[in-house]
């Protein structure tokens, strides 16, 4: 059975300390993108990303939206080297949030250099002109959120990740009672490492002055992309990208499930992997997926083991040639 390879891009919430550092140590091309990356930004924003993800500095500062921008797309896109360094190419990409600005220039959609300064932009704007707010991932049914006041009156329903999972996005003010609805009716949930709130109304206020940014810019766009690609803010392969794209794909609720069911191949053997630093998109996939030829792959994860988990990888692929 042919098998269809398809690369997953995670967005803001997947990031921590440290997210690669294992395989920055024991991978040179790992090592030289980052590197590579890292001397880019500095030239345009003056500061080195990677001291703040992997040095002291960073115990203070690494939750600033604009680092832990950079510094997402700085790991997926390093990592996607190693891959195609080891000869490893995907036939599609799923591009979630964040994700889906690495996804286009891993698929030559938007210059490299270009895609670094929209991602550093975009949460320049966000944090200038946005409040704070706060995102959860909570681990019961959507019903919930609709049959519950204390849940649509004071937030909105920004993702439906998998079944019994869902993410909600609501302003700092509104933290008190949803934290003390969610316990008293003792439903699990997980905040997440995000500022701002994503994927809803509370960033509107950033819409406007990004458009203008973006006007001013001469965007460069490739019509000879590489592989398709998928995204999970407008539910579709991106054939017709727009400067409006480059907005919604973090103002737009997420679909991830219904998103990558369209990446995947029935007849074949399918090999989803998750590119991300947490491996969040794997783990959905575990959850939406029970089926034998559907194969969710981690590479990095908070827990380290990257070489592991990249040896593993390859010996499937080798087991599929």
């Amino acid at each position: 059975m042919k098998r269809n390879i398809v690369f997953m891009y995670s967005g803001q919430g997947s990031q921590y300390k440290n997210m690669g550092l294992d395989l920055y140590y024991s991978e040179p091309i790992f090592q030289y993108w980052m590197n590579q990356l890292d001397q880019y930004f500095i030239k345009f924003i003056g500061s080195s990303v990677f001291d703040l993800l992997y040095g002291d500095k960073g115990k203070k500062e690494s939750n600033t939206l604009t680092h832990t921008h950079l510094a997402i797309f700085m790991v997926e896109y390093a990592v996607t080297q190693v891959l195609f360094k080891h000869g490893i190419y995907p036939d599609s990409i799923v591009g979630v949030s964040l994700g889906e600005l690495t996804a286009s220039a891993v698929n030559n959609r938007i210059r490299l250099l270009e895609c670094m300064e929209m991602i550093y932009e975009q949460a320049h704007i966000i944090t200038k002109s946005c409040s704070k707010a706060r995102m959860l991932s909570i681990l019961a049914d959507s019903q919930l959120y609709h049959c519950s006041k204390e849940l649509y009156l004071n937030s909105e329903i920004v993702s439906n990740n998998f079944k019994d999972n869902f993410t909600i996005a609501f302003p700092e003010e509104k933290e008190k009672v949803i934290y003390n609805f969610l316990k008293m009716n003792q439903i699990t949930y997980v905040p997440l490492a995000v500022e701002y709130g994503f994927h809803s109304s509370l960033i509107d206020d950033g819409r406007e002055p990004y458009q203008k940014y973006l006007a001013k810019r001469n965007i460069t766009w490739n019509e000879k992309i590489r592989y398709k690609q998928y995204s999970s803010a407008l539910v579709d392969q991106l054939d017709d990208l727009s400067m409006d794209y480059f907005w919604k794909v973090v103002r737009m609720p997420i679909d991830f499930q219904n998103t990558v069911k369209k990446a995947i191949d029935r007849n074949y053997i399918n090999i989803l992997v998750d590119l991300g630093p947490s491996g969040t998109l794997a783990t959905s996939c575990k959850y939406i997926f029970n089926e034998e030829n559907i194969l969710p792959y981690t590479i990095i994860s908070p827990y380290g083991g990257a070489m592991k988990h990249l040896d593993l990888l390859y010996k499937e692929l080798d087991m599929q040639k």
